[in-house]
């Protein structure tokens, strides 16, 4: 049989007797005699565990086509942790949504359709994986509620695996891998299982993104649509290399690879910070071409801002740790807001990250909130190096960086990209207080409902 294609999507190659390689692949035959899988993990060696995950980050990034990424995680995925069949699931307003799976006794696979699926997500292994935001392994599945599509496949599973995918500390999605016979998931394997959703929701988001970004280009005239073309191929040139980076930094960071001694595990804390940067400038192109095409999608939804900005100071604590920065928040618990979570969070991000490079160590930065007649107000506040007054309203422009730019490199489109989201969110960002020598602070201003 040549390759297997559902729809336009062309996905694993089987064998001529109707296996596919990956189930044989996945396949060892103990002292017994029965055919068992020989999992990831579990007494195998951990520096071989490193590179084949290492193996599974270069081939996702390889490609930024959604259908393709989900295809090398499913495929890959599964023939990693000796699965017979992996299920790709996203998670939005508390509800599963199946989007892929692959595997089972008859090479069924398929991608591209889409299932609500509340029963999957009323699994108690599901349940505690998706609150734990951790690997939880098990048994079998209840089958009884189970959509029809599903029921049979499920009636030969003996053991599962629900590894959560995470972006920024929230559950985006879910990997299930399962297996028809034993031996079930061992806790050995569950490192390597948490790692590998890990690089899958950072293959995800990247492929997610770069689909959005074509999407937005399309809809651009002559002229709009060459520019941002350039910045497409600009950003896909950049992620591919720093999501193969940010794997092997998280695998040396985690002691995958070893224990390293603090100097060493410091450069690499520096390596991740960067990359990290990296991502931002290339996340702000992109920002820029959804801008001009009128194509940035607003989700406004009531948000518990206290909640916001701790999340901000944990992304920090890395720089903070490393430059002997502080990062002081001001604000109640009940304060909450109207706004997109994902903007918002961008905007002050990127006022935090500005405060702190272009403070001298240490810095000191402050944020507070506070609710006014008109909405709520969030100051991000510094005693760096301060904004002339020629430059107030010029750092909001695009490619242009004010005094002390030397500092660190940029694109000048941080300010520009936060201004706009802000009014995007119907709200507003302005330099409030500035003098050379002394710092800054910024407003943002944002609707309460």
């Amino acid at each position: 049989m040549g390759d297997v294609t559902v729809g336009d999507t062309q996905l694993y190659p089987h064998t001529g007797d109707g296996s596919s390689t990956r189930a044989r692949a996945a396949q060892r035959t103990p002292a017994g005699g029965a055919p068992a899988p020989a999992s990831l993990g579990a007494g195998a060696d951990d520096q071989r565990d490193a590179q084949a995950l290492l193996a599974l980050a270069m081939a996702m990034s390889s490609s930024l086509d959604p259908r393709t990424v989900v295809n090398t995680i499913l495929e890959e995925g599964a023939r990693l942790v000796a699965a017979d069949r992996a299920t790709l699931s996203s998670w939005r307003d508390g509800q599963l949504t199946i989007e892929a799976s692959v595997g089972g006794r008859e090479g069924v696979t398929w991608i591209g359709r889409r299932f609500d699926s509340p029963w999957l997500s009323e699994q108690p292994l599901v349940r505690e994986a998706l609150a734990r935001r951790a690997v939880v392994t098990g048994g079998a599945m209840d089958t009884r509620r189970a959509s029809p599509e599903f029921r049979a496949a499920l009636r030969l599973v003996r053991h599962t695996a629900s590894v959560p995918i995470l972006e920024g500390g929230e559950v985006t999605g879910l990997l299930v891998f399962s297996r028809y016979r034993d031996p079930p998931f061992h806790e050995d394997e569950q490192s390597s299982l948490s790692t590998l959703g890990s690089i899958a929701g950072m293959a995800l988001r990247n492929a997610t993104t770069h689909q959005q970004a074509t999407d937005a280009v399309r809809d651009l005239d002559a002229s709009q649509r060459a520019k941002s073309e350039l910045l497409d191929i600009a950003v896909h040139e950049l992620r591919s290399p720093l999501t193969v980076i940010q794997g092997y930094a998280a695998l040396l960071d985690g002691g995958d690879l070893g224990e390293l001694a603090e100097p060493a595990a410091r450069a690499v804390r520096v390596i991740a910070n960067k990359a990290r940067e990296a991502q931002e400038i290339a996340t702000s192109l992109l920002t820029v071409a959804r801008l001009e095409s009128n194509d940035l999608h607003i989700e406004r939804k009531r948000i518990r801002l206290r909640a916001l900005l701790e999340a901000v100071r944990d992304r920090m604590v890395p720089r903070l740790d490393l430059t002997g920065a502080t990062l002081t928040l001001d604000c109640t618990d009940t304060l909450e807001m109207a706004a997109d979570a994902a903007l918002a969070t961008r905007v002050i991000d990127n006022l935090v990250n500005n405060a702190l490079t272009y403070s001298d160590p240490p810095a000191a930065v402050a944020i507070s909130a506070r609710r006014t007649a008109t909405g709520i107000e969030i100051r991000v506040s510094d005693h760096g190096s301060g904004v002339s007054e020629a430059d107030r309203e010029r750092i909001f422009e695009r490619f242009v960086r004010g005094a002390g730019a030397e500092r660190a490199a940029g694109t000048g489109l941080g300010l520009y990209v936060s201004r706009e989201c802000a009014r995007r969110m119907g709200g507003e960002l302005v330099l409030e207080r500035s003098r050379p020598g002394e710092g800054s602070t910024f407003l943002l201003c944002l609707p309460e409902d």
